[in-house]
């Protein structure tokens, strides 16, 4: 697959493919650890991100936001020529399109509270509570909703695990 700047190459599985061209309002990629959720996450967020719009990212630790989440998402913005500026104090970052991404970490939910959203990204949903996931999904006016998650037992299965649901796209890695 093609990245958005210069013909740069970005290879992605066919899962991952699936995922990314998928226009459903939620999508969830489930895999094992080593995957690629986060890749993915981040990209498909990276090329589906309306301009001028407002965004979150969200993880479910701050070490988890700066040592994965946020480093990988920013890497990829920056070698996909997308990355307009990034502020660390404020945790945000300006796309080339003009649009706008906030991280947050999901212990400081009440950050979220009072934003209005066209996208958002969840990595590693598994680790958060389900109350956080809903409000950032009642925070959209979109709908336009991105989960990762491991196998595992836990709320996620709850949620997502109905494959059977048509409001929700389920991809799994192999």
């Amino acid at each position: 697959m093609k990245g958005v700047e210069d013909g740069m190459s970005i290879h992605l599985t066919e899962e991952q493919k699936s995922f990314v061209d998928c226009r459903d309002a939620v999508k969830v990629f489930v895999g094992k650890h080593g995957k690629g959720k986060t890749f993915v996450g981040a990209y498909d967020y990276l090329v589906n991100a309306k301009p001028g719009e407002r965004g979150v990212v969200v993880a479910p630790t701050y070490a988890m936001l700066r040592n994965s989440t946020q480093r990988v998402f920013l890497e990829l913005a920056e070698s996909l020529g997308l990355l307009t500026r990034f502020t660390r104090s404020t945790e945000t970052a300006i796309l080339r399109n003009g649009h706008h991404v906030k991280f947050i970490c999901a212990n400081s939910q009440e950050t979220i509270l009072g934003l209005s959203l066209s996208r958002a990204w969840i990595d590693d949903a598994q680790y958060i509570e389900e109350q956080c996931y809903n409000l950032v999904c009642s925070r959209l006016h979109g709908d336009d909703a991105v989960v990762s998650v491991t196998y595992n037992k836990h709320w996620t299965e709850g949620v997502f695990g109905d494959k059977r649901r048509s409001d929700i796209v389920w991809v799994e890695s192999q």
